[in-house]
């Protein structure tokens, strides 16, 4: 009889866990159209460059009952970057940047997931690595929405955001005007925003 009920409770057990486990999502690879990576940066203190990554992949997953459940993971090929400019580009992918022939890719994986202050988003602290180098960094994360497109596909929508200091990953390179203005700041911000699609 205990044999029985034990059996009984496990199998109870496994199956609210089941019906509670965080939803799973996939977002870029080859539905990259429907997302976003994409940074901003100073240029000489009076404008900005802003460019993108497009390959990359990303995998959510959501509990939204228990958001400390939620788990986010994404992996950047640094070779894909885009800012409207080959030359510029052809000099990212250097060693004066993202050296993207030794370091073809960036990635981020969660540590914590946690409500943001406001309760209206998420608060998304992860290892972020780039040129080798890993640091502990936050993205202010918010779900945009969830629903079912017309292939019956569940989709879920988020946006987010981040900063880093570029030197801090060993990217140094710079130039200095006659006046003494830095031709590009230090501060990157980086922005992820799109669409990813429940695995089924």
């Amino acid at each position: 009889m205990f044999r029985k009920s034990l059996t009984m409770a496990l199998g109870l057990s496994l199956a609210s866990a089941t019906l509670f486990a965080a939803d799973k999502y996939s977002f870029g690879g080859k539905d990259a159209a429907h997302a976003e990576i994409g940074f901003v940066v100073s240029h000489w203190m009076i404008s900005k460059v802003r460019g993108n990554f497009d390959k990359f992949e990303g995998e959510i997953s959501y509990d939204e009952k228990k958001v400390e459940n939620s788990k986010v993971s994404v992996t950047i090929d640094t070779t894909s970057i885009d800012t409207r400019n080959e030359r510029r580009d052809g000099h990212l992918r250097s060693a004066d940047f993202f050296e993207a022939e030794k370091y073809p890719t960036a990635t981020f994986k969660s540590t914590k997931v946690e409500k943001s202050s406001d309760g209206k988003g998420l608060s998304i602290t992860g290892d972020f690595t780039l040129k080798g180098v890993t640091k502990s960094i936050v993205l202010d994360a918010v779900i945009t929405g969830k629903m079912i497109d017309d292939r019956d596909s569940s989709l879920i929508g988020f946006e987010a955001k981040t900063k880093i200091k570029r030197t801090d990953y060993g990217i140094a390179w710079n130039k200095v005007s006659k006046t003494g203005t830095a031709m590009l700041g230090d501060e990157v911000k980086i922005l992820l925003s799109g669409e990813a699609t429940k695995n089924k």
